[in-house]
Formats: structure tokens, sequence, C-alpha cells
């Protein structure tokens, strides 16, 4: 298993576990209405990481020519609206 964390990702990793700590200590001594954006921090940090993980790899396939960038066309939305009308 090849784990492709640079620095950053660390960083964010050990921010999310400092914040899951701190919050378990506010929530035993505090409650949860302290501790609470805590928990949302070491939860969301994850989600995150793994957001720039998965946009790191489509850049690589994209440079790579793996994978065709997508491009947005309203032009296009706007054809197929009033194809829909008319149909």
């Amino acid at each position: 298993m090849k784990l492709d964390f640079d620095l950053t990702d660390y960083i964010l990793l050990s921010i999310s576990v400092a914040a899951f700590g701190i919050g378990v200590h506010q929530f035993m001594y505090f409650g949860m209405g302290v501790s609470y954006w805590l928990f949302m921090i070491a939860l969301g940090l994850p989600f995150y990481m793994q957001f720039r993980r998965h946009k790191r790899k489509i850049q690589e396939q994209v440079k790579d020519n793996k994978l065709k960038p997508q491009k947005t066309n309203s032009s296009s939305k706007a054809k197929s609206k009033k194809t829909n009308k008319s149909a």
C-alpha cells in the first residue's frame, strides 16, 4: 500500500488528531457545547485531505494525457434547454 502524502497532508492529519484529542479533553470537562467545534475540525480535515488527494490525482492524469480535461460550456447547456422545450 503506497501512501502519497506530502508535507501538507501530514500537517493536516496532525492538526486533525490534535483537535480530536483536545476535543475529547474539553468534552470530558466542559461538555459537548464547548468541544463541538473541535470535533468538526477533526472530522472535516480528513475530508479536505481526501479532496486534495483526489484533485492532485486528476491533475496528474490530465498531465499524463490519460484523462482529458473537462470543459464547461454554458452555450451547450442553453442549446439542450432549447431542444427540451421544443420537444
